[in-house]
């Protein structure tokens, strides 16, 4: 074929193809960070062994839950499956990684939708821990992870800027775009929640991460941008930061409070404030996609002259 094709010709995923892709995406996930997990006990067995100190378990599988192992393990499999499934596409990467941070105001609507956001989202968590308590272990995993006393860079780093920019590229600006392409508009949003749900491999973080997958997708179907999305997903894991840095020195009823009735009042009218403004802001359409593919050369003339013996 001759030239390159539209990009929204090649990143088009049915639903099967979709979830084939996701299980790719997990695979490379998994593997990769387990692999820099194994790495970080490694150095971390030759550090004490140089240093002549005990080899304690408790010592390496502290290496092994620093949130740097995150951060570059995160980064390690989004860079694997981008170049793995951009390939097989035949996308270039800056056609894969559409930004899209303007028009700068709509950064304003967004904001008051992500705070309604997370208002609720603390209530619905709440409830759910009613439902299913948080395991110790895996409260010790979080509480290690956010300690900003212990990592007060590595926390930050992976949770505020590393998983919402590798997520929100990977779930909205991959998956939902994809299928926004193939699929019912809803029907993709959904599924993209699934995925993001999924991919946080845990009971505790999968109904909230469902619920804000639901809302970026809906904001990513309004404006294409995954500059919104990565704002309002870092927003998030700010303050969820705070309160994982809380996790091993609080009691649970401390930690998992319940919203007053105004303040759920507020987060609903935050939420309403905003999803009101980014209607009015984008009522005429999501904008066209910024990759534009260059066309194919044209075909040679035939010639009508007859030809001479």
């Amino acid at each position: 074929m001759c030239g390159r094709l539209i990009l929204a010709d090649m990143l088009s995923y049915s639903k099967g193809r979709a979830v084939i892709v996701f299980l790719k995406w997990m695979l490379c996930f998994i593997a990769l960070n387990q692999v820099v997990a194994l790495i970080f006990a490694v150095f971390a067995a030759a550090r004490l062994l140089c240093a002549g100190e005990a080899l304690t378990l408790q010592a390496l599988m502290g290496a092994m839950t620093s949130p740097w192992v995150a951060a570059i393990g995160n980064t390690s499999a989004w860079l694997v499956f981008m170049f793995w499934e951009m390939k097989s596409v035949r996308v270039p990467w800056r056609a894969a990684l559409v930004w899209r941070a303007k028009p700068v105001l709509l950064f304003v609507p967004v904001l008051l939708i992500g705070l309604g956001m997370i208002i609720l989202i603390n209530e619905l968590d709440v409830r759910f821990q009613e439902l299913l308590p948080m395991s110790d272990s895996f409260k010790r995993l979080m509480g290690d992870m956010g300690d900003v006393s212990k990592w007060p860079v590595g926390s930050t780093v992976t949770l505020v800027m590393v998983a919402p920019f590798t997520e929100e590229f990977l779930c909205r600006g991959v998956f939902l775009r994809g299928m926004l392409n193939r699929l019912r508009p809803w029907t993709a949003i959904v599924l993209s929640a699934v995925f993001f749900a999924v991919m946080h491999l845990n009971p505790w973080q999968a109904v909230s991460a469902f619920t804000i997958g639901l809302v970026l997708g809906w904001i990513y179907m309004r404006t294409r941008s995954v500059a919104l999305c990565v704002f309002v997903h870092a927003l998030n894991n700010a303050v969820a930061l705070y309160f994982m840095s809380k996790m091993n020195t609080v009691s649970e009823a401390d930690l998992f409070w319940e919203n007053t009735w105004w303040m759920n009042l507020g987060g609903v009218a935050l939420l309403a404030a905003g999803v009101t403004w980014l209607c009015l802001a984008t009522r005429k359409g999501a904008p066209p996609d910024e990759y534009a593919a260059s066309k194919p050369p044209p075909l040679p003339q035939m010639s009508t002259e007859p030809t001479s013996n």
